[in-house]
């Protein structure tokens, strides 16, 4: 997962239009610390509520994003998942034809 957290709140922050006093009180942390906030990647979830609050933007929905993407990806690699089982008589013949079906079954997959 690769959100910065801190650069996200930065741009919101900077485009509010809030004076950085107004909103470290309503955050109740120091001026010193809000700049520390906007560097770090991550950030404690009470901490990041507040700012939402006062911000009025779902800084957790990027979580969410990147969460849901993470598992419709998980889900198509389930889904590829296929079990082939060949009987084999050692003949060079039968060779090729599960050749040539492991083959079709591979096309088909990747369409």
């Amino acid at each position: 997962m690769n959100i910065h957290i801190g650069n996200i709140i930065k741009e919101v922050f900077e485009s509010s239009g809030i004076k950085p006093s107004v909103f470290c009180n309503q955050i109740n942390t120091g001026r010193r610390n809000l700049y520390s906030v906007f560097n770090r990647k991550g950030i404690s979830t009470e901490l990041l509520f507040k700012i939402s609050i006062v911000l009025k933007h779902d800084f957790f929905a990027y979580y969410q994003k990147a969460l849901n993407k993470k598992e419709s990806s998980v889900e198509k690699k389930e889904v590829s998942k296929v079990v082939v089982s060949f009987e084999m008589d050692g003949t060079d013949s039968n060779l090729m034809e599960s050749i040539g079906k492991l083959r079709k079954i591979s096309k088909a997959i990747k369409e």
